[in-house]
């Protein structure tokens, strides 16, 4: 027997106020773990870019700033201004 596809819209959903609440904790609750994942990969993806960065940095030297000192000092004499 084949069905035929048919199209259905909701209009509307009677639940009580507090079994929506619960329903909102319950995906709350749900919604953590996938947070986590997602932390810990944008944590990996940071990870990678700072090493990709940093062996560029050793690959090619750091031509933009060659002396951190200078920088440091400069900053340090503006603060006791």
């Amino acid at each position: 027997m084949i069905m035929e596809k048919q199209k259905v819209i909701v209009t509307d959903i009677k639940m009580s106020f507090w079994s929506m609440v619960i329903f909102m904790i319950k995906w709350t609750i749900a919604s953590i773990p996938a947070f986590i994942i997602l932390i810990i990969l944008a944590a990996l993806v940071m990870t990678l870019l700072a090493g990709i960065g940093y062996g560029l940095e050793e690959a090619f030297g750091s031509e933009v700033y060659p002396d951190w000192s200078t920088a440091t000092k400069y900053l340090l004499q503006m603060q006791e201004r």
